[in-house]
């Protein structure tokens, strides 16, 4: 047993608020990866229906009072949805890169066969006129068909010196590649590898801004165009740091936006004014081109008001459960005194069963809260120190029971402090008010009726 003790009460009701808050998170952020994943055709219903079924497990789990399995959960499940939808974006920007490296190496391709059927007099097939309209089957179909055309002589005339290595490639000796594997493999110049490199880095910075990505693509049409090799290689230097530092840019923005989704979620699920209007701030500011500056500075703001909020529906459901799980235990509490904790700092509840005794609780609820047996001391009053031990008793056994009608609920108290029984004085509170003092001999005279 003991005797004044500091302890440390969580709710039910608040743990559930929490889970429920962050539930709200986790499904604005699932959002947001669906939204991003559609936009840029790297998730399907599949995949979308399989992240749905792990919010409802969660939600599961919080209508079996799982609160700390949840509260594990769902940190967890954001933090993959983030990291899924980057391994996603990355995975069809190689696949962008890959598809537009082949166009342009078929293309190429393409033309030199053109000019060498031009030169042998043989008609062009209608692919390789036109080869960046036409699906890649049809233009393989149409440069195996110029390379059937060219046969005959292509060994002796007509095509360049680097069209006869493709041809004999191609075509020579027992290792036989295909077209679309030569393609796919040949590894093309310096430059080509340098801009198809910058054109993968905006790439993935279209799959998160389309706006910030469209900025540069003036710049590589420009790259592109550029024949002197020496001034290719200074712009392509110069777009990739740019490029490179508008993708970092926006990695932070989107990060930042999850994270913001996720908190206007949880204000609007609080339900307060100021918590609500914070929540539609939030909403509107993404709507727009913010810029990652803005987007920090709400969301400083945006935790203030949510931490305050959460603080203040905590304390409320602790001072609630605390003073009425006191009242079960015989001691009196009376309407006022919720208003009165907040405003004084602390309350004293009288026991019923004691014209002497009573419990003193302050602190603050949003960390320790103070608790001790007091007496009510008239003056002239002596009290018997073996009487103030039976009453710290008295209070241990009732904390005992509160302990475990929290524990029952699914909250807890918890012992942060305390000082064996009898160890210090139990702290007088001396009785002046004549109300008071009728009260206490009121009480005195129903315990001496009922012995």
């Amino acid at each position: 047993m003991s005797g004044p003790k500091v302890v440390r009460i969580v709710t039910r009701q608040e743990l559930i608020e929490i889970c429920e808050g962050q539930i709200a998170g986790l499904a604005a952020a699932l959002q947001r990866w669906q939204r991003v994943g559609h936009r840029n055709d790297v998730v399907d219903e599949t995949d979308v229906q399989e992240a749905r079924e792990r919010l409802s497990a969660i939600r599961t789990l919080l209508a079996n009072d799982k609160f700390a399995e949840v509260q594990k959960q769902i940190p967890a499940e954001v933090a993959f949805l983030a990291t899924d939808i980057e391994r996603r974006i990355a995975k069809a920007a190689d696949a962008a890169a890959l598809e537009r490296k082949n166009k342009r190496r078929a293309a190429s391709l393409a033309q030199s066969l053109k000019q060498a059927l031009i030169a042998k007099g043989i008609a062009v097939p209608p692919v390789l006129d036109a080869p960046g309209k036409h699906a890649p089957e049809e233009l393989a179909k149409g440069i195996t068909a110029a390379f059937a055309l060219l046969a005959p002589e292509s060994r002796t005339a007509g095509l360049s010196e680097r069209q006869k290595d493709l041809a004999a490639y191609l075509g020579g000796g027992e290792d036989r590649q295909t077209l679309a594997e030569w393609i796919t493999a040949e590894p093309g110049t310096p430059t080509a590898q340098a801009v198809a490199a910058c054109e993968r880095i905006v790439d993935e910075l279209r799959a998160l801004d389309q706006r910030a990505a469209s900025a540069f693509d003036e710049r590589l049409a420009a790259i592109q165009e550029e024949n002197r090799e020496g001034r290719q290689g200074l712009l392509i230097d110069s777009l990739v740091l740019d490029v490179s530092a508008a993708r970092k840019d926006a990695v932070i923005r989107a990060g930042l936006a999850i994270t913001l989704e996720g908190i206007a979620a949880e204000l609007t699920n609080l339900a307060e004014p100021v918590a609500t209007a914070k929540a539609v701030e939030i909403g509107s500011l993404l709507n727009q081109e913010a810029k990652t500056a803005d987007l920090l500075g709400i969301l400083q703001r945006s935790l203030q008001i949510l931490d305050e909020a959460r603080t203040r529906n905590a304390n409320a459901h602790r001072r609630t459960v605390l003073l009425s799980g006191l009242a079960r235990m015989g001691y009196e509490v009376r309407q006022e005194m919720e208003t009165a904790w907040v405003r004084d700092g602390k309350i004293i509840l009288r026991d019923r069963a004691s014209a002497t005794y009573g419990v003193e609780i302050g602190g603050n609820l949003d960390g320790m809260v103070q608790m001790r047996t007091v007496a009510f001391d008239r003056p002239g009053a002596v009290r018997d120190g073996k009487d103030d031990v039976k009453a710290e008793e008295s209070f241990c056994d009732a904390f005992a029971a509160l302990s475990a009608d929290l524990a029952a609920d699914g909250g807890g108290i918890s012992v942060v402090r305390a000082v064996g029984v009898g160890v210090m004085p139990v702290k007088s509170v001396l009785v002046t008010n004549d109300a008071e003092a009728e009260w206490l001999a009121s009480t005195e005279t129903e315990r001496t009726r009922t012995r």
